[in-house]
């Protein structure tokens, strides 16, 4: 699924490169609810820093349309077999999405809507994963929601709040040998499936080039 993003985001960017853009480059962070919160819950939150996914994100506004790019990671120490060892492990949130800026992606005050498709998933870091190619669960998800931004010339401020909606899990990659000759093919198969939050708010910032 992140190949698929990234080869989205690589296509959109090459079939605007004629056209007139700002370039935004941020780092948000991402926080992930199965309720709806409060603005004093919000702030709270982003204050204790408490499950929040942090990541970098970069986007090319074309007048009053955005397309974006984003990950977000949380990353941790986790007794995965239970045998009171720890293993450095990661939750990351990979999308792609277009956005409406209403009245214009680099105005002072920067309402808009997004719509995007993602996948979330569960590993270990890629300095201990025996088998990088697989997540140990992994969803896709598409998402719809909006936010307002802040702009004061090439520095930027946001908030968005987006409503994620599962498309089931990731396919996994493995290798088998059907004929027993010791020659391996690759097939797919629908894998374990990250559990989805029904409600993601983010908090950034970015520098408008």
């Amino acid at each position: 699924m992140t190949r698929k993003i990234i080869a989205m985001a690589v296509f959109a960017t090459l079939a605007a490169s004629g056209a007139f853009a700002q370039i935004g480059l941020g780092l948000s962070g991402a926080y992930y609810s199965d309720t709806n919160l409060t603005a004093s819950e919000t702030v709270n939150i982003f204050q204790e820093g408490e499950g929040i996914f942090y990541g970098p994100f970069a986007e090319l506004g074309l007048g009053k349309l955005a397309l974006g790019i984003a990950a977000n990671v949380s990353a941790y120490d986790y007794d995965y077999f239970g045998n009171g060892d720890l293993y450095p492990m990661m939750e990351y949130d990979v999308n792609f999405y277009m956005q409406s800026h209403f009245l214009g992606y680099a105005s002072f005050l920067d309402p808009f809507l997004e719509l995007g498709l993602g996948g979330m998933g569960f590993d270990f870091q890629d300095e201990v994963d025996p088998d990088p190619d697989n997540p140990l669960m992994a969803s896709n998800y598409w998402h719809f929601g909006g936010g307002l931004g802040v702009n004061a010339g090439f520095l930027g401020a946001f908030f968005k709040v987006l409503y994620m909606f599962d498309l089931g899990a990731a396919d996994m990659t493995y290798y088998q040998d059907d004929d027993g000759d010791g020659h391996f093919e690759e097939a797919l198969t629908e894998g374990t499936p990250y559990p989805l939050r029904r409600l993601k708010v983010l908090l950034g910032v970015k520098v408008n080039l």
